[in-house]
């Protein structure tokens, strides 16, 4: 008999070898098969070992794999942290000592910490707030955990950054600029009134990613901005001040990011404006004292993204200079000051800019008349008529009659002024402007008014009439105006009034003795001119002061 058993893998031994089994023998196969009985043999529990050991290798070999790739990613992880540190921590020391270096000149820096972006445009805090705690810092210090983000050597005379006249800094040379080779993250950097010149631009060559630049008042020239050519990021340069001419303009031209461009000098003329006009991103152009004429003024045409835009003591421009400013309907401030050929018939190319909240004509030939021509401008709200032809009632007519708006928002508009809580005139600043004695008339409503200057105006002696139901009033400043004795018989009436100013009138002091002896004490008069030391607004009022177009000053 042969015998045959069944091994542990379903396969069936005997002397002739193994055997599938037979699915139609049933469970037991053949008939001798079932007499022998079933056995397991020794062949097939190996095999079976054998792939049950195979298996679990498997498992341990793909679990000692994963380990050690574990391993081996940890010991890179340890090893590229322990270098990023030691990296960063050279880093730091360099710029720990670009940083004193920056102070010792005078200079100021922000870390990219206090650099913050919000619905009003972008800011830079001076307040020691950090996103870390303070133990780190103190631990080791703010150049290890963040990068300068801007460095400023600009410095300004005490309420003079308006003028754009930094103060010469003879320190910050040439040679300064290789302290900034230690600040990669440099963003913003101001070299105003600094003695850097077209060299010293060269070092800054390797900061592509400049977004803002701030070169007024330094010996840079056309060679200079040859090097700043491959700043594609840069979003703001200041020019004004420097030796740049309409050649060095030619340079800008890859810097299609530009958005804020300033230029000053009779240097740049039309050739100048025709590079500028391919800078189709800026939202901010000024051009200030400088040489185009009409004919440069066309290149203007296509920055339809401007929002501020100044042409100030430019003589060569005319009216006809203004026609391409009818496309730009985006402009919110228009700056046309000191821009003695222009009249009432350049505003007529004014008529299409809706958008506008501050215009200036101050220095120009315009009149009432021309006032007409801006009824569409319903949202201006500042409005600079210094040294024109035009009136404090000819705007009460374009803001009233032609606009349909409030008197008090026409006289805001054209001074200074302060309101309370309630949004009530409370004082009010006509300095500069044309105010007749009908112009006094628009006062009336301002019941609430407490401070008024009219110095240098053309009030006479029967415009103080109409300041009789201003019974609220404390200060008047009526210097240099064409009062005399008859007219003070008007202001016996103000109860309230506390200090008069009469500087450079021909008021004479017996009239002023009268006056003050009726008041009971109450009045002081003034016959020193003080208007060269401003004044405090009252108090709980809320500034409201005019405005020139917004710029974007180092902080």
């Amino acid at each position: 008999m042969v015998d045959k058993v069944e091994c542990g893998d379903g396969i069936r031994c005997g002397s002739a070898g193994p055997f599938l089994f037979d699915k139609d023998e049933g469970h037991g196969g053949p008939a001798e098969s079932r007499r022998a009985g079933h056995v397991w043999c020794k062949r097939g529990l190996t095999l079976a070992r054998r792939k049950a050991n195979l298996c679990s290798a498997r498992r341990r070999l793909w679990r000692s794999g994963c380990l050690l790739g574990i391993l081996v990613a940890l010991f890179f992880a340890l090893g590229s942290g322990a270098g990023w540190v030691v990296r960063r921590s050279r880093q730091a020391a360099r710029q720990r000592d670009a940083m004193a270096r920056i102070r010792s000149l005078g200079g100021v820096a922000y870390y990219d910490y206090q650099y913050r972006r919000d619905g009003g445009g972008e800011r830079l805090e001076r307040a020691e707030r950090r996103p870390a705690p303070a133990w780190l810092y103190k631990l080791v210090g703010p150049d290890l955990l963040h990068r300068v983000f801007y460095v400023n050597f600009a410095l300004f005379r005490r309420g003079d950054r308006e003028s754009r006249q930094p103060i010469l800094v003879d320190e910050v040379t040439d040679r300064e600029m290789a302290i900034l080779e230690d600040l990669p993250g440099l963003r913003w950097l101001s070299l105003n009134g600094t003695r850097v010149t077209d060299a010293g631009l060269g070092e800054l060559a390797r900061f592509a990613h400049l977004e803002r630049l701030w070169l007024s008042g330094t010996q840079v020239g056309d060679r200079g901005l040859w090097h700043l050519r491959n700043m594609r990021w840069l979003r703001q340069l200041y020019l004004n001040g420097t030796r740049v001419t309409d050649a060095g303009l030619a340079h800008l031209a890859g810097l299609d990011q530009l958005e804020k461009l300033w230029l000053t000098g009779p240097q740049i003329t039309d050739a100048g404006l025709a590079h500028v006009g391919k800078l189709t991103r800026l939202d901010l152009l000024f051009l200030d004292g400088t040489g185009q004429s009409d004919t440069g003024m066309q290149h203007l045409r296509g920055l339809r993204r401007l929002e501020w835009l100044r042409i100030s003591r430019c003589g060569r421009i005319t009216d006809a200079g203004l026609e391409p400013l009818s496309t730009l309907r985006r402009l919110r401030e228009l700056d046309l000051s000191h821009c003695p050929r222009l009249t009432d018939a350049g505003l007529v190319h004014l008529r299409r800019l809706r958008a506008v909240r501050a215009l200036s004509l101050r220095g120009t030939g315009v009149t009432d008349s021309g006032l007409e021509q801006l009824r569409n401008m319903t949202q201006l709200s500042i409005l600079h008529l210094e040294q024109t032809r035009c009136s404090l009632s000819g705007v009460v007519h374009l803001f009233t009659e032609l606009q349909g708006r409030d008197v008090r928002e026409a006289l805001a508009a054209v001074g200074r002024s302060e309101q309370d809580s309630a949004g009530r005139l409370v004082a009010l600043d006509l300095t500069g402007v044309r105010v007749t004695d009908r112009g006094l008339s628009h006062l009336k409503g301002c019941s609430r008014l407490e401070w008024l200057f009219l110095q240098g105006s053309e009030v006479t002696d029967e415009g103080l009439r109409e300041l009789a139901g201003l019974k609220s009033l404390k200060l008047l400043h009526l210097a240099h105006t064409r009062v005399t004795d008859r007219g003070l018989k008007h202001l016996a009436s103000l109860s309230q009034l506390q200090t008069l100013h009469l500087a450079g009138t021909a008021v004479t002091k017996e009239a002023v003795r009268d006056l003050q002896e009726g008041s009971a004490g109450r009045l002081r008069v003034y016959l020193i001119d003080f208007s060269q030391y401003g004044y405090v607004a009252p108090p709980g009022a809320s500034t409201r002061k005019t405005r020139t177009p917004r710029s974007s000053l180092p902080p």
